[in-house]
């Protein structure tokens, strides 16, 4: 079974719901996992984001905002996709700074107003680990969606569209006054009776090409 190498760009991605708070300071993040795509490498990770308040890029000519992975690849691996909204002014927030430091040894880039794309195929050994799993605090982190195939090196597919399935629920959030001054005053909580996206649904897609590159 031959190793290849591949790249894998991003062509299209929707995620019609952006997040539960009605705070605009709220980012999303979008994950991209491929779970032991050769020898000796448990997987490899990029991540993008991009504030709640800009549109999400509908052109991918840009190669640093369209590029996922460029590796190689023998056998079986999974390709994985995680969409997230993250609370900015949260305890979630100074996590994912702390997390994507040692995780990629900067976070230049991560938490901008535009689409952030600085960091593709870090090396790491969080395969099977949600994003929401690392905060301890779940009001601070919402998973929009998550998509998943199987790749194999013996048939590499081109195009693939994959769709965004919420496994739990996502209710809306509004901001509380806790009775203290400063950007934790107005503490985000949940409004039960008002759901945005059941267990099952679909909330956008995720479209990526992969080019055999030998």
């Amino acid at each position: 079974m031959d190793k290849k190498v591949i790249q894998i760009r991003l062509t299209e991605l929707e995620l019609p719901v952006r997040g539960p708070s009605d705070d605009e300071e709220d980012i999303n993040l979008f994950r991209f996992i491929l779970s032991y795509p050769a020898e000796g490498i448990t997987s490899i990770e990029t991540v993008k984001t991009v504030s709640v308040k800009k549109d999400i890029p509908t052109s991918w000519s840009d190669f640093d905002k369209a590029i996922v992975f460029k590796t190689e690849i023998r056998g079986q691996a999974k390709l994985s996709v995680e969409a997230v909204s993250v609370d900015k002014s949260s305890k979630a927030d100074e996590f994912f700074k702390s997390f994507f430091k040692t995780l990629f040894g900067t976070v230049l880039g991560i938490w901008t107003g535009g689409f952030g794309s600085a960091y593709v195929g870090a090396i790491t050994k969080t395969v099977g680990t949600s994003l929401a799993d690392m905060v301890e605090d779940e009001e601070d982190i919402d998973v929009l969606g998550k998509a998943s195939i199987t790749l194999s090196s013996e048939n590499l597919l081109g195009e693939i569209s994959l769709p965004f399935k919420v496994e739990k629920p996502v209710v809306k959030k509004v901001r509380q006054t806790a009775g203290t001054v400063g950007p934790r005053s107005r503490r985000r909580v949940r409004v039960e009776q008002e759901p945005l996206l059941a267990a099952g649904d679909s909330n956008g897609k995720v479209k990526m090409i992969i080019e055999v590159l030998n």
